[in-house]
């Protein structure tokens, strides 16, 4: 009689396991594609963005209070005019670059460790760099800022090397 049970019990499992395939498929059928081209789109939208945007410099910092003030009061003064600012407020880029690719380019980051970081897109590639250790040197004062802007001078490769003073 348990047998009778279990065999009865493995065949309803098996008629409801082919009726749910038999539903989705369809949804699979269509859904699929969409994605397929969605992401074909993106890609080649992306990489439209990265080769007008070649050579560009980026400073990411996010909204952490002591991270925050400390670079609005004393980086961001400073910062060389080659370099733009990408604020991350919450998981909301805010800067003068399209927020979906910049939301990729920080989802996929390489060396993330925290903000700061240095990104920079050269020859379609996204090159980045976390400068989380240095900043809080600097905030600390175990490290001059001047450590800080020749580290991103020479990671942007720019060719001054000292900061802009206000």
């Amino acid at each position: 009689m348990n047998k009778v049970i279990e065999v009865i019990g493995t065949i309803i499992t098996a008629i409801i396991g082919i009726v749910i395939v038999i539903v989705f498929i369809p949804f699979l059928i269509i859904i699929f594609p969409l994605y397929i081209i969605r992401s074909y789109t993106f890609e080649k939208r992306y990489s439209k963005f990265l080769n007008k945007n070649e050579g560009a410099n980026l400073f990411v910092y996010n909204n952490r209070k002591d991270i925050h003030y400390y670079v609005e009061k004393n980086i961001l003064p400073k910062i060389n005019t080659q370099i733009d600012i990408v604020f991350l407020e919450g998981d909301t880029p805010n800067s003068k670059f399209k927020r979906e690719f910049i939301s990729h380019i920080l989802n996929n980051l390489n060396d993330y460790q925290q903000y700061p970081h240095l990104i920079k897109l050269r020859k379609g590639q996204v090159i980045d760099q976390s400068i989380n250790n240095l900043f809080y040197n600097v905030v600390s004062q175990t490290n001059t800022q001047e450590d800080l802007f020749n580290l991103m001078h020479q990671f942007f490769e720019l060719q001054n090397s000292g900061f802009r003073i206000p």
